[in-house]
């Protein structure tokens, strides 16, 4: 395990401690032993699922339309001379 742990440090290019190491190797440890079940159980006669609620998907038809200049700013943080003011990403 801890030889997989180096790896996968190495791979993210992070270092780490051998304390961290250590620290992580028995989270890791717990974490297996925790999905070992979950692994083992037979799901073969399941069918897989797109959505966890298993509420069908309702889709409305996208229609155009028409609104006031001065009504698309109710939604907007910053609205000004009918456009929308957001902060600049390049200082």
């Amino acid at each position: 395990m801890m030889k997989e742990l180096m790896r996968a440090a190495e791979v993210a290019k992070i270092a780490l401690a051998e304390d961290d190491l250590k620290r992580l190797q028995t989270r890791f440890t717990a974490y297996l032993q925790w999905l070992e079940p979950l692994l083992e159980a037979d799901c073969a006669a399941c069918e897989p699922l797109l959505f966890g609620h298993g509420a069908p998907i309702v889709m409305r038809e996208d229609k155009a339309e028409q609104c006031e200049m001065k009504d698309m700013g109710y939604s907007a943080a910053n609205f000004e001379g009918g456009y929308y003011v957001v902060p600049p990403i390049i200082e």
